[in-house]
């Protein structure tokens, strides 16, 4: 998985609609390689303990290359502990809609949160609650409020990002995979972004993180 990356805020970029001609084939292109792509995303808080999930479609096999695999479902549960814990993998009880399952937690020794993939995509209505290390975790879906949808995320990239998207459109090929997903919050910072990145088959990665609340690019990397 991607580290986390540390934000600074910067200017405001509102949304602009399609309109340019040509605009449509980068899209098209685009969406063809979207190698990651959150589409709810649910948020949690127990004993000063924070939790998400990221739900959506991803490839398979998960492999970081340039190139964009076969999809697959995902929902993606990571937790954050307000202070380390030792285990590499921790016991959980997951309910969803009064459903209860047990369900493993695995120690990512990049960000020391704890996280594990269903392997099929939450429904946004979904009611669902986890337990573990004696908290237990009522989760919303508040990705349905965000002022920015995935879509207008996306276009606000693809502005900050034309001159990239052009150099790795060749003909009807895009040479590179697309990831577009949601930060969370991390230590003292509680606000959220969307996460949109390219990854070119020539190694480069190129990030645009923008506020879910008003469209704002709050860093860009390039």
């Amino acid at each position: 998985m991607k580290n986390k990356i540390k934000y600074s805020l910067c200017s405001m970029l509102l949304f602009a609609p399609l309109l340019l001609s040509g605009c449509g084939e980068d899209s098209a292109r685009l969406e063809d390689n979207m190698a990651e792509e959150t589409s709810i995303y649910f948020s949690a808080q127990a004993d000063g303990h924070r939790a998400s999930i990221s739900v959506g479609e991803r490839e398979n096999p998960y492999i970081i290359d340039g190139y964009c695999q076969e999809k697959c479902d995902f929902s993606l549960i990571v937790v954050d502990f307000d202070s380390s814990l030792n285990d590499r993998v921790i016991d959980a009880k997951l309910v969803v809609n009064d459903k209860e399952s047990n369900i493993v937690l695995d120690l990512n020794p990049i960000s020391h949160s704890y996280m594990v993939d269903l392997g099929y995509k939450l429904d946004g209505e979904d009611q669902v609650k986890l337990i573990c290390q004696n908290s237990e975790f009522t989760f919303s879906n508040i990705g349905k409020d965000f002022a920015i949808s995935k879509d207008e995320a996306l276009e606000i990239a693809k502005k900050e990002l034309s001159d990239e998207i052009a150099a790795y459109s060749k003909g009807k090929t895009f040479e590179g995979e697309c990831y577009l997903k949601v930060l969370g919050e991390t230590g003292d910072f509680d606000k959220l972004f969307w996460c949109f990145t390219i990854e070119g088959r020539d190694g480069k990665t190129y990030n645009v993180i923008i506020s879910v609340d008003d469209g704002s690019v709050v860093q860009r990397t390039r």
